[in-house]
């Protein structure tokens, strides 16, 4: 195994000034029913405050970056626990037990900005990754735009993407398996700030379904001033603040739809952009550790094995599926949803949403 070599930590303060931004084309802003959500861009230090039942970003003014910091930034039930698994085999060789001294990356890389961990827990556990020669990199997990989190031109950011009308049916699934203790810590009203409660729903009996969902997340204001993404919050601000630093040259696209028909290929990609050495001997077996049916097999999950937030664990890695709204939804309601999409994507973004190709 390759270890990087030692890198000077840093206190970030000051606002990336130079970055490139990027605008939404004439076409796009004509066509737009909903006023253009104004991004700020990346800073050092996090620009705006999100928080909400699951999100307290404010956790992020008292996390010290690493120059090697790796990054996976999506919106919700995108790719996010393949590719930390993806990034996580590369790392250590497909043998964390060996390497990093645990069987569940998640036991090291954290979702910081979750609310319902003791902050110093997460942030402890970071601060003693630096310190230990078997942990090759820190890697973090985000579900926030790019402006509420601190972003070092040094580390790597990796922007996952779905189809956000596949989002809608597999966070349908994920919402569907909440169970009651976890709505009551979601819901604490004690978290120091003010709140919408994520909603109970009865999924059992068909009188709330994907299609409910969909409705509601395109038309349910969230707690961050967008007039979409209740009961949640908008996963198409998420991704069109990412979108617009697409050609930085720390930040890295990867869409869900191209894991699925080239994991060997992306798994190259996604290596080479980190800067992980692949042991080509090992890398066939690497690759079949990141497939769909070995990590649902393997109950690949963020969710501790002993905490009771989840209904059956095993369905967090549900299906794996694509489209499975196209029986649902009409051309219409496709058109609805592009129109909240323009409100943070222009055309170009939109089609590599929904697709995953680039022009």
């Amino acid at each position: 195994m390759l270890s990087l070599p030692a890198l000077k930590r840093t206190a970030f303060l000051q606002p990336l000034c130079n970055l490139q931004r990027h605008h939404f084309s004439d076409s796009a802003q004509k066509a737009r029913a909903l006023p253009q959500r104004v991004f700020e861009g990346p800073n050092l230090r996090p620009s705006i405050v999100i928080q909400n039942h699951h999100i307290d970003s404010t956790r992020w003014y008292d996390f010290e970056q690493h120059p090697s910091d790796i990054y996976v930034n999506t919106p919700a039930k995108a790719g996010t626990t393949w590719t930390q698994e993806i990034v996580g085999q590369l790392l250590y060789n497909g043998d964390l037990p060996k390497y990093a001294n645990t069987e569940s990356i998640h036991d090291i890389s954290p979702w910081l900005a979750l609310s319902i961990r003791p902050k110093q827990d997460v942030l402890g556990n970071l601060q003693q990754q630096l310190e230990k020669k078997n942990i090759q990199r820190r890697m973090i997990k985000t579900h926030e735009p790019v402006e509420a989190m601190p972003f070092h031109p040094e580390c790597k950011y990796i922007v996952v993407a779905r189809d956000f009308r596949d989002i809608v049916w597999s966070l349908y699934n994920h919402y569907s398996q909440i169970t009651d203790a976890a709505y009551a810590i979601l819901n604490d009203k004690n978290k120091g700030y003010s709140f919408k409660p994520l909603p109970k729903f009865n999924f059992e009996d068909g009188s709330f379904t994907e299609y409910d969902l969909f409705k509601m997340m395109l038309t349910e204001p969230d707690d961050d001033g967008n007039p979409d993404g209740g009961p949640w919050w908008s996963q198409l601000w998420v991704i069109g603040s990412w979108w617009k630093i697409r050609d930085l040259p720390n930040v890295k696209l990867v869409h869900y739809a191209n894991l699925k028909e080239d994991l060997a290929g992306s798994m190259r990609s996604i290596a080479e952009f980190c800067e992980i050495p692949i042991d080509e001997e090992r890398f066939d077996y690497i690759v079949s550790l990141c497939t769909f049916e070995s990590m649902k097999a393997r109950s690949v999950s963020p969710i501790p094995k002993d905490a009771p937030f989840f209904k059956d664990r095993s369905k967090f890695m549900n299906k794996g599926q694509t489209g499975r709204w196209q029986t649902v939804l009409s051309d219409e309601d496709t058109e609805k949803y592009r129109t909240v999409a323009r409100r943070y994507l222009d055309d170009e973004g939109i089609r590599w949403l929904e697709t995953g190709k680039l022009n």
